[in-house]
């Protein structure tokens, strides 16, 4: 996702003459907790495009696997048979129940861990049991992305230099791709409020704020 985010997008940059990012975006991976928020995180995902307003039935939106969930026709790497076996043994009952399933919208309490994860650790979407039963510290790479790379990174998308994000200066570009570069780094455990505000030479309350509001944004 990486090589995706960022070698990928620049080489679309430069061949259409364009700056900033090519997606809305950056990748987001979570641990799912599988009884209880795998079938929810499924039924938010194949709603998106009718949320977005981008066509009347979802059946309608050939970009999701919901039509393969329907039809049992999936390309090869899609895998469908877990899923499918929550609702039923036989696969007509469970396309069915599938179906039904999906046409319902998901709680608004679970819309909003979806989006955001959960409270505790963003890395992971479940309920406070599953939570405390892992050992968080085995989920921290040992290679783990420093804040220095994943800021090079992200002002490579927007063709800005990481000194120019630590500059003095208050222009609006530059604060919005700090908040960028924070909200990532906050997200995917790479970096402290305090970190950042130290990395970036600002004062951490500013810091915070800026990065509250990206957050609320992206929702």
């Amino acid at each position: 996702m990486r090589f995706v985010a960022s070698q990928y997008s620049r080489a679309t940059n430069k061949k259409m003459d364009r700056t900033g990012h090519l997606f809305e975006r950056r990748h987001r991976a979570i641990l799912v907790q599988a009884d209880s928020y795998l079938l929810e995180l499924i039924r938010y995902i194949h709603l998106n495009p009718l949320r977005a307003g981008l066509v009347d039935t979802i059946d309608d939106y050939p970009w999701c696997s919901h039509r393969a969930y329907l039809s049992g026709n999936p390309p090869p790497w899609l895998t469908l048979d877990w899923a499918l076996s929550a609702f039923g043994e036989s696969l007509h009952d469970a396309r069915r129940r599938y179906a039904r399933f999906v046409q319902s919208e998901c709680p608004t309490s679970i819309r909003q861990k979806i989006s955001v994860g959960s409270e505790e650790d963003h890395r992971i979407l479940g309920d406070d049991r599953f939570i405390a039963s892992l050992e968080l510290e085995t989920m921290t790479p040992g290679a783990k992305q420093t804040l220095a790379e994943l800021a090079r990174i992200i002002c490579q998308e927007h063709g800005v230099s990481v000194a120019d994000l630590k500059s003095p200066s208050r222009e609006r570009r530059y604060a919005a791709i700090r908040a960028e570069v924070g909200l990532a780094a906050v997200e995917d455990g790479v970096a402290s409020n305090a970190e950042l505000a130290r990395y970036f030479n600002r004062n951490q309350s500013g810091m915070s704020r800026a990065i509250s509001q990206r957050r609320r944004k992206s929702r």
